[in-house]
């Protein structure tokens, strides 16, 4: 069967139109796809920031409240019993599962349980001892056995850390 010429070129811009039309096509589709996923890629970068933000603030937070009980008299006394009933009080009231008097040798005496523990080889320990409050990465408690975050901050007196 034979076509005649404008038959064929008939034809011939159809194919044409329709190759175009699917390269076009195409063509938007990658180009939005890729906009839609940078978009999305820097609003979870946004997001991760803020969240972070948030989180330094609130650590921020807590480390403060935490060197306000470390620069109190009776923590910086280094007398467990006066650090004992002075600690204990500030337990629930800020939340914690416990809290401990490290000795520059490494070695904590707990407020609630009244248990000890050698804590001297932990990185958060060894910062608090050096004058730098600071929080622990989530770790195995030696005493309850259950993952926690711990808080530390230096008790000093006279420029001198006397205990965590």
């Amino acid at each position: 069967m034979k076509i005649n010429l404008s038959k064929r070129i008939a034809m011939f811009v159809a194919a044409l139109i329709i190759f175009v039309s699917l390269i076009l096509g195409i063509t938007a589709v990658k180009f939005s796809s890729d906009v839609i996923v940078e978009t999305a890629e820097d609003a979870m970068l946004e997001y991760a920031i803020e969240g972070a933000n948030e989180m330094k603030a609130l650590i921020d937070i807590r480390l403060g409240i935490l060197n306000e009980v470390a620069s109190r008299e009776r923590t910086r006394t280094m007398i467990w019993e006066t650090q004992m009933v002075s600690l204990s009080q500030d337990v629930e009231r800020l939340g914690y599962l416990d809290m401990a008097v490290v000795l520059p040798n490494g070695t904590a005496t707990y407020v609630i349980s009244g248990e000890t523990a050698q804590l001297g080889d932990r990185a958060y320990i060894k910062k608090a001892l050096q004058g730098e409050a600071n929080i622990s990465d989530v770790i195995v408690s030696k005493v309850t056995g259950t993952t926690v975050l711990i808080d530390a901050a230096p008790i000093m007196v006279n420029g001198k850390v006397v205990g965590v």
